[in-house]
């Protein structure tokens, strides 16, 4: 407090501590609202880049089973195995032969190339389907199902239209 009659300006303690508490309160309010909006830039997930990789392998799927003249699905409770003989074997890079084998309990989806190993293409799928569609008693087209939770959309679905004939067991 300022005696009656004193001239030294300043500030009283009372004025200081006052100022220094809104100064904190602003200052805690402002570093909350960084904390918030450093939380709002995009992940990975939303950005959409497990989207794109689960679309470039069912584009790349789709690709070879067009190259394709032979092809086999074999679907069991462990999962399912796509197998195909390509035409273009080595003309355009192509292998001769490609095996596509979806894993249930993993939620894996690998690829092997003739004289390749065996590579994990995708993960984190919670489920999925591929099934044949018949035109006249003979399969016409392929049908992929894929649920992957850790993406955007969710659900991806790819068609493929078949090889005439399937190979041989």
């Amino acid at each position: 407090m300022r005696k009656a009659g004193s001239s030294k300006p300043g500030f009283t303690l009372i004025e200081v501590t006052t100022s220094l508490t809104l100064v904190s309160v602003l200052m805690l309010g402002l570093s909350s609202a960084v904390m918030i909006a450093s939380r709002a830039l995009p992940t990975p997930q939303a950005g959409g880049e497990f989207d794109r990789e689960v679309i470039d392998v069912l584009n790349r799927l789709r690709e070879e089973l067009r190259e394709a003249y032979e092809y086999e699905v074999r679907t069991d409770g462990a999962g399912v195995q796509l197998r195909m003989k390509l035409t273009d074997a080595g003309g355009a890079g192509w292998p001769e032969e490609i095996e596509y084998n979806y894993i249930k309990a993993d939620g894996k989806l690998t690829r092997r190339a003739k004289d390749q190993d065996e590579r994990v293409v995708l993960t984190g799928i919670s489920g999925g389907k591929i099934a044949t569609k018949s035109s006249n008693g003979q399969p016409a087209a392929l049908n992929i199902l894929l649920r992957v939770p850790d993406t955007i959309q969710g659900t991806f679905e790819a068609h493929a239209l078949l090889p005439q004939a399937p190979l041989e067991k």
